[in-house]
């Protein structure tokens, strides 16, 4: 189904070939990140047709003078791999789009199967979202909301799979010990040797922002975990620290 989904999306390029909506700020956005490191001003498009221009591949409309930026650049960047493999067109600029329309199917199906157990589940969840038209069109072109979807329904999946990873954890605890259930004891505690070679062999010193938590396996108070604030996290709601203290 993913599959199907990233042709079907451009099976028909000539139906909105040009700048729909704010793809003429993200895409062209996107261009300034990719050439420039920075968001790039173009021609006003009111009086000098700049859009159309772009879509007839005419990018003379392209300034050095640095855009008022209101989002993160997260997305943008996105957007920018595909314009660097199929330059500024209306493919290059929805490609990455399309792409990450094709990865919430593939999420859908795989956190509808866990939730469910059921692969016939799985895939309606599937095919729902493949023809749902919100989720299609967002697919077809060059704006954040695909991108934040799919980073957000990625987190839930990750925490869905979490607690699945803990009740066969905790299953296999009860079945070696030769268990029905705690009976008020604590569940299986990780091992302190374990977490410390985790730590050093994973976990990099000095990341910006740690702050360290210690969590609970089963109720024993176990290893701990570090988290790191300032890292990218959402298209549209997170970027990089630089740009936080920007803004």
């Amino acid at each position: 189904m993913p599959s199907w989904l990233f042709f079907a999306a451009h099976l028909q390029p000539g139906v909105s070939h040009k700048i729909v909506f704010d793809e003429t700020y993200y895409a062209k956005e996107a261009w300034g990140l990719l050439h420039s490191g920075y968001e790039r001003v173009w021609q006003d498009n009111e009086k000098y047709h700049t859009n159309d221009k772009i879509a007839a591949g005419d990018l003379s409309g392209f300034m050095d003078q640095g855009a008022y930026v209101v989002h993160p650049p997260l997305g943008k960047w996105l957007i920018a791999v595909g314009e660097k493999l199929f330059g500024l067109t209306p493919f290059g600029w929805r490609f990455m789009s399309c792409v990450f329309g094709a990865l919430l199917v593939m999420l859908t199906v795989r956190l509808a199967r866990r939730l469910s157990r059921s692969t016939l589940v799985g895939a309606i969840a599937g095919v729902l979202l493949t023809f749902d038209g919100l989720a299609f069109t967002m697919s077809r072109i060059a704006l954040l909301d695909i991108f934040q979807a799919v980073f957000v329904l990625a987190a839930v999946a990750a925490l869905v799979a979490d607690r699945d990873w803990f009740r066969w954890r905790l299953a296999r605890h009860l079945r070696d010990a030769g268990k029905q259930d705690l009976d008020g004891a604590f569940g299986p505690a990780p091992d302190p040797q374990a977490v410390a070679d985790y730590r050093r062999d994973h976990v990099r010193p000095g990341l910006r922002g740690e702050v360290e938590l210690p969590v609970c396996a089963g109720g024993v108070r176990g290893g701990e975990r570090r988290l790191g604030f300032g890292c990218p996290l959402l298209a549209g709601a997170g970027s990089d620290g630089g740009w936080a203290a920007r803004h």
